[in-house]
């Protein structure tokens, strides 16, 4: 089967809601745990590059921040290196540009660094400001997927943290 979109949105995931958090205004940390064998569970085959996992469903008015995606079980693949990105459908690397190949990490070690919903860049030169957004607003709904870019990927469990936000209600 060829690399194409996968999803794992309905594995269990930490965290949750209630009025009191949404009347506050603050945010909620969650984490989602999946495995290599999850996304070869639905594929029904080998993972391959390019190919999209999209983990968590998020709903039109959730801001979404602070994404961060650390190893549990290092990651083998069969040659080359396995890079991941963490973003949306509309910017793959939007929370996490991979730096680092998945088999060189260890246990605990976290993957990336900050991608276009992170950080944001006004002006050029001398009056560069460099601005942190914490996160992205989502106008529609939309999924947190992750990408990998580069060889295959035969073992390895991850978890994805993340904060957020829903404002549906005021939106």
């Amino acid at each position: 089967m060829a690399a194409g979109t996968r999803d794992l949105t309905s594995l269990p995931q930490s965290g949750s809601y209630t009025t009191r958090d949404i009347e506050t205004g603050g945010f909620k940390t969650f984490a989602k745990i999946f495995s290599a064998s999850d996304i070869i569970a639905v594929k029904g085959a080998a993972i391959e590059a390019n190919e999209v996992v999209q983990l968590v469903d998020v709903a039109a008015g959730d801001v979404v921040k602070n994404v961060m995606l650390f190893v549990i079980t290092q990651g083998t693949n069969t040659s080359g290196n396995t890079g991941f990105e963490v973003g949306t459908g509309d910017d793959t690397d939007g929370f996490i540009v991979t730096t680092a190949s998945v088999e060189d990490l260890t246990a605990g070690s976290a993957i990336g660094t900050p991608g276009a919903f992170v950080y944001s860049q006004l002006g050029t030169g001398p009056y560069t400001l460099t601005l942190d957004c914490r996160g992205k607003l989502f106008t529609a709904a939309d999924t947190i997927d992750l990408k990998i870019t580069t060889s295959d990927l035969l073992t390895g469990k991850f978890v994805l943290v993340y904060d957020k936000l829903t404002l549906g209600h005021i939106i």
